[in-house]
């Protein structure tokens, strides 16, 4: 036991000698400040409930409800929504987690149920609507709010229940351990802001992490894993596919076993897992990465075309 608590130990001493409170610092050329603004928020073609077209729309089309992760907004499923406009068999919905895209003061007082609401509020409204193919998508923390919900059954008492489910690079084991320690580091550190040196990522990223959400990414990600750990099971005739990197400096890919361990479809067959020949954590955004191949592309573009062909039966 004493060799497991040492590192632990000294990880924790090394935090609070090494370094003092980290301010939350930004400029208006960044997501974090006043000016910049997730463009959901002004533009209603985002989510498809809000579509201002959406009289003509057919209800029997699918659509794919996407999710992105933390510290991230909209921009990390644009690729998909434009793939998909051109592919023309589904629509998407690109949803906005709370907390999200507006301010890192409205960031930092966020809880992780807070981020994960607009999901399943977008979904009960297209339900509403009369949308009877609805599926969802998740990158990163997106995925494993989407993986929370099936685990606690939030869709068993729908009218409507999700066709498919799409996980991308889902964090259950995060690639960082020392996120694990972040309760007792929190308060000292403050903040935990990342080296972001890609202007167009600052825009719709995040530079800032603090604490608080910090602890609220770790708090759900340990409420997951107890829960993949005893396991559950998908809604009826729901399928799932999860996509995971093999390097991934943010998602251990071990969450890809834990995931295929604990998760099963609701007669109780294994679920699909495709582990990527990639090291892009959320591979099938490439818009910020100036040093994407046309391997990276193949592989956006195969996930993208299998995610389309899954919700419209081909």
């Amino acid at each position: 036991m004493k060799k497991l608590i040492w590192p632990a130990g000294v990880a924790v001493w090394m935090l609070f000698n090494g370094c003092g409170v980290v301010p939350i610092e930004y400029d208006n050329t960044m997501l974090d400040g006043p000016v910049l603004f997730d463009t959901s928020l002004t533009d209603p073609t985002f989510r498809l409930s809000t579509h201002p077209e959406l009289d003509t729309f057919d209800r029997d089309r699918p659509v794919i409800i996407s999710a992105h992760g933390y510290t991230a907004s909209t921009f990390e499923w644009m690729e998909f929504r434009e793939f998909a406009r051109e592919d023309g068999r589904a629509y998407t919905s690109l949803v906005l987690l709370g907390g999200h895209g507006t301010t890192i003061e409205d960031f930092d007082g966020s809880t992780w149920e807070d981020w994960q609401a607009p999901i399943m509020e977008e979904y009960d409204t297209l339900v509403k609507l009369g949308f009877t193919r609805i599926s969802m998508a998740g990158s990163s923390t997106g995925a494993s709010l989407v993986l929370e919900l099936i685990s606690r059954r939030a869709f068993d008492d729908r009218p409507v229940l999700p066709r498919e489910f799409f996980l991308i690079d889902p964090i259950v084991v995060p690639s960082d351990k020392l996120l694990h320690l972040v309760s007792v580091a929190g308060p000292v550190l403050g903040n935990s802001p990342r080296d972001i040196d890609n202007d167009l990522k600052k825009r719709h990223w995040y530079t800032n992490r603090p604490a608080s959400t910090l602890a609220e990414l770790n708090e759900l990600i340990e409420l997951l894993r107890g829960r993949l750990e005893k396991g559950f099971s998908l809604p009826e005739d729901s399928r799932l596919k999860c996509y995971k990197v093999k390097v991934d400096d943010s998602a251990d890919p071990v969450t890809a076993l834990l995931i295929y361990k604990g998760l099963t479809t609701a007669g109780g067959a294994k679920i699909d897992v495709e582990m990527i020949d990639s090291e892009y954590h959320v591979f099938t955004q490439l818009a910020t990465r100036t040093d994407a191949t046309e391997h990276d592309y193949i592989l956006q573009r195969r996930a993208f075309t299998e995610m389309i062909d899954r919700v419209t039966g081909h």
